[in-house]
This record gives C-alpha cells, structure tokens and sequence, in this order.
C-alpha cells in the first residue's frame, strides 16, 4: 500500500482534494453573496419606491399639485432594473417593459423641466 492511499484510508486529504474541496466553498460562499446582493438591492429599490409615494401623496392632498420629478425618479429605477434584468437573462418580455418604462420616465422628466422653467 502506498503512502497515499495510507492517507486516504485515516481521512488525511492531499493537497489536490484540499483544493478542489476549497474553490468549491468559494463559489459556494460567491453563490450565497450575490443572492444576498440581489436581495438588498431589491430591499433598497422596495423602500425607495415606498418614500417616493409617501411623498408625492403628501405634496398631492396638501398642496393638490403633482410632483414629476418623484415619478421621473422612480420611473427610471424601475425602466432600468426591468431593462437590464431582460437583456441580462434575455427576457424580452422584461426588456420592452423596462423600454416602455424608460421612455415613460423621459416623458416625465420633459414634464419636470418644463414646469420648472415655465414656473
């Protein structure tokens, strides 16, 4: 019997398994990470939104006028994300959705600018 077979029969790994064995918890640990990436961008994204509403309903019912620079913001969170998420994962579905939403939130930016200037 051969030293290394010795050292594999008392659990003892060489050098190539320890290896193997240790890029696998790597990708693992990787996997785990950008899940949890994922997760908080869409937290931040979520909680985003909900202050974007929170405020532009304060200015509607106390000042009854529209906000479009919040709709603009949020509009283009949204345009983005679904764009880029349907052209990373090839969705096209979620790409003309994310075009559609960009083009609404130029709409609304033009919108913005306009009543600022005009103001």
């Amino acid at each position: 019997m051969g030293v290394q077979q010795n050292l594999e029969r008392f659990g003892v790994m060489d050098k190539e398994t320890i290896l193997a064995a240790a890029r696998s918890d790597k990708h693992r640990g990787k996997e785990f990470e950008n899940k949890e990436t994922a997760r908080s961008g869409l937290l931040g994204s979520a909680l985003a939104l909900f202050v974007g509403i929170a405020l532009f309903l304060l200015e509607y019912f106390v000042k009854n006028t529209v906000n479009m620079g919040l709709v603009a913001v949020g509009l283009t969170a949204a345009g983005v994300d679904s764009f880029y998420e349907g052209v990373r994962l090839k969705r096209h579905h979620m790409t003309v959705i994310g075009i559609v939403q960009i083009l609404a939130a130029i709409f609304a930016i033009l919108i913005f600018i306009a009543k600022v200037v005009l103001a």
